[in-house]
């Protein structure tokens, strides 16, 4: 705090360097002109907003752990839904023009969200998610339908087109995927699918493994 000086106009300079010095280092409240001081409207406003904020915020909170208004009639979690897809047999070691048969698989809402909803974390494609969802089927068909056809290649399994569209706006009508709006370029025609705030809370619960009962107890 001590500043040596030689004239006045040195000594204008210690000081006004040691008040910026000072103000920098130990911050305080300082004065304030009466013309910005608000009025008590301007801080009934403030207060109002900063209330609003916060309900707003409770209320964003609240949607993305619970399910949309309006769906209380609509099919989901462990209602079940017909997939009819098609399949083409042919003989692997004889040569011929493969068969194509049609079939139908019953799964649940919540297993075909279970699917298709980690690839939709970021964003997947229409291609990509209807691929997911024929993948299930193998998994639950496969041996059933090579049975059926005496152990014969079974190949190509593809989700019909209705059966696909019905998925997809189910799964928009739930609340649980929102069409991706991320800009691409012009070449890219596909359509693109994300799992909202909602979804991502229905996802987390359905396969974050839980621990064992064993292991709670220890």
């Amino acid at each position: 705090m001590c500043r040596y000086w030689t004239s006045a106009s040195d000594l204008g300079s210690q000081v006004s360097r040691s008040l910026i010095k000072l103000i920098k280092s130990k911050p305080r409240v300082g004065w304030v002109k009466a013309d910005r001081l608000p009025t008590e409207d301007t801080v009934k406003e403030i207060l109002g907003l900063r209330s609003q904020v916060e309900q707003l915020q409770k209320e964003l909170e609240l949607n993305q752990t619970s399910s949309p208004k309006g769906i209380e009639n609509l099919s989901q979690g462990e209602d079940k839904f017909v997939l009819n897809y098609t399949y083409k047999v042919d003989d692997e070691n004889v040569w011929s023009n493969p068969e194509i048969f049609e079939s139908e698989l019953e799964l649940t809402w919540n297993k075909i969200f279970y699917k298709v909803s980690p690839f939709m974390i970021d964003e997947a494609s229409e291609e990509r998610i209807k691929s997911a969802i024929e993948q299930q089927i193998s998994e639950e068909d496969f041996e059933e339908l090579s049975d059926l056809h005496d152990g014969k290649r079974i190949s190509n399994i593809r989700l019909s087109i209705e059966s696909f569209q019905t998925i997809k706006i189910q799964l928009r009508a739930l609340g649980l995927i929102t069409r991706s709006t991320k800009k691409r370029s012009i070449k890219d025609t596909s359509t693109y699918w994300k799992i909202t705030p909602y979804g991502d809370y229905v996802m987390v619960k359905l396969r974050a493994l839980r621990k064992s009962v064993e292991a709670i107890e220890l």
